[in-house]
């Protein structure tokens, strides 16, 4: 494995071509001679502390992420469609049984709305479940039939809402890079 150490530059370079390249490197502290030693112990002190934080928010991130995983598994063993929207109507996780009726995947439902993924006919009546339950606040059966590529409609549909944390992540802003 790697070792996380970190990197403190010390030169007597100060112009913006050395400070470019220097920036690349992502180093945890950057010094210009003469430096005097309490910068340099203040310098080390500062990497040191941004490196635990680093290495907390990662053991923090993994951690999280070992979670959402278990959520996902579990909600993928649940017979029954799964999904968990926010208050603006965006899909935040669907499990295997509502990729299998609608034949989509959850990489393409993920941050999008009923409208992005359904007919018009179906989001709105989707819609309005929604703001029929969201008063509510606990779990209701709704008469609703939705249309299924590989078999009869479902009915009834099951929610529940859950208040979304103040300050929560919108999906369309934080989805993964790189898929």
């Amino acid at each position: 494995g790697s070792v996380d150490v970190p990197v403190i530059y010390m030169t007597a370079y100060s112009d913006d071509e050395t400070l470019k390249r220097a920036k690349l490197a992502e180093p945890s502290g950057y010094l210009v001679k003469p430096y005097q030693d309490k910068e340099l112990r203040a310098a080390v002190e500062v990497a040191l502390h941004n490196g635990n934080l680093e290495r907390e928010r990662s053991r923090v991130g993994e951690a999280l992420r070992a979670r959402e995983g278990l959520l996902q598994e579990i909600v993928d063993k649940t017979p029954s469609i799964i999904t968990l929207k926010n208050n603006e109507g965006q899909y935040l996780l669907v499990n295997k049984e509502f990729e299998n009726a609608f034949q989509m995947s959850r990489e393409r439902v993920k941050g999008k709305t009923d409208i992005e993924l359904f007919s018009t006919e179906l989001a709105e009546a989707l819609r309005i479940n929604d703001a029929r339950f969201v008063p509510e606040g606990g779990p209701i059966e709704l008469e609703i039939a939705i249309p299924q590529s590989n078999g009869p409609p479902t009915n009834p549909h099951h929610k529940c809402h859950f208040r979304e944390p103040p300050g929560a992540p919108n999906p369309r802003r934080t989805r993964p890079t790189g898929r």
